[in-house]
């Protein structure tokens, strides 16, 4: 879940993942996107790095013949549906009422990098996004923040003649 939510891979993109797409010195995931193309997958949070490392630990110590970087319970490469159980068994546990996927976590991440501030090209690399109309779709949230903000801090409120 927390690989999700720092690459906003696709839950596909995820569990195709092989333990070599992980280059550890770079903190990168070799990943095929959409349509055939190859991106790489940044992990810039420490916390998850070494998340990931300690998981890898564990990973190598499981006898399988696998490559798959998620395994299942019998050893063999965890699916989308896999991956779907595993976070609304998450979501229950921590008291959740909601319904969680997968694309809620990509959906989210990325709302708020525009949130923050992140250039819509930057989120649209980011998400592996081949077109910027695409990444567009994840603008709708932050069009009502801007609103907010302007209304607050506008030059021209501050220039209105008080009556």
């Amino acid at each position: 879940m927390d690989l999700l939510f720092a690459t906003g891979l696709r839950v596909g993109e995820v569990s195709a993942l092989d333990v070599h797409d992980f280059f550890m010195r770079e903190s990168v995931f070799r990943v095929q996107g959409k349509g055939g193309r190859d991106r790489l997958a940044l992990v810039v949070d420490e916390e998850t790095v070494r998340v990931l490392r300690q998981y890898l630990e564990a990973r190598a110590r499981i006898g399988t013949r696998s490559p798959a970087l998620f395994l299942n319970s019998s050893g063999g490469r965890l699916t989308t549906q896999g991956i779907a159980n595993v976070i609304a068994r998450l979501r229950e546990e921590a008291g959740i009422k909601r319904r969680v996927t997968p694309h809620m976590l990509r959906h989210t991440v990325a709302t708020l990098l525009l949130r923050n501030g992140v250039d819509i090209r930057v989120v649209q690399e980011f998400l592996g996004h081949a077109s910027i109309a695409t990444t567009q779709r994840y603008t709708h949230v932050t069009k009502e923040h801007l609103r907010g903000v302007l209304r607050k801090r506008h030059p021209s409120l501050g220039m209105r003649a008080k009556t």
